[in-house]
């Protein structure tokens, strides 16, 4: 009878090259002046030696501080300036926004923009459209600018976000793009 061997390849452990440079850690922190290049070569040579992950090395070694790092890697991405930048179709967000007007009843300018979490410059944008199409009405300003203006969804618009309800019960921040550390 013949044995049947197997063999099994070690792993090749070295320096992951998949991701561009100017997506990985090392070079971002460097980009940044956050460290410098002799203490990430340091911090490396500490990661080859003991192991460990590179923002952990650099915080042991004293070159940033876990505040630093947290800082660093939870940057909230840049805060879109019109409709093109949330990389969202208009008519998403416009459904989106109608869907938390149904939800709202009597609502200002703000309460929108809260919802959403997008500037209110582009919240504007998106209820003057929903003005146009005649989903929303104004109902009350306290003084003559659009933020102190009180809306309220009509008719039209309770039909239509009932429908966009019924299709998907997302009601939430308008989505953003993921920013690969």
């Amino acid at each position: 009878m013949k044995e049947k061997t197997m063999t099994i390849e070690k792993p090749d452990l070295k320096k992951n090259t998949d991701f561009p440079p100017e997506s990985r850690i090392d070079e971002k922190l460097l980009r940044e002046n956050i460290i410098s290049a002799q203490q990430l070569e340091e911090a490396l040579d500490k990661q080859k030696s003991s192991g460990g992950r590179l923002g952990d090395n650099l915080i042991s070694m004293g070159y940033i501080t876990a505040q630093q790092l947290h800082n660093f890697m939870y940057q909230a991405p840049p805060a879109p300036k019109n409709i093109e930048e949330t990389g969202l179709e208009p008519s998403f967000l416009a459904d989106l926004t109608l869907k938390h007007i149904a939800l709202l009843g009597e609502f200002k300018l703000a309460d929108i923009a809260e919802n959403l979490k997008l500037p209110i410059s582009i919240v504007d944008s998106l209820l003057e459209g929903l003005k146009r199409e005649k989903m929303i009405e104004v109902k009350g300003a306290a003084d003559y600018n659009r933020f102190s203006y009180r809306y309220a969804i009509s008719g039209i618009g309770q039909n239509k976000a009932e429908k966009l309800l019924e299709v998907c019960h997302y009601v939430g921040p308008a989505p953003r793009k993921v920013i690969h550390m």
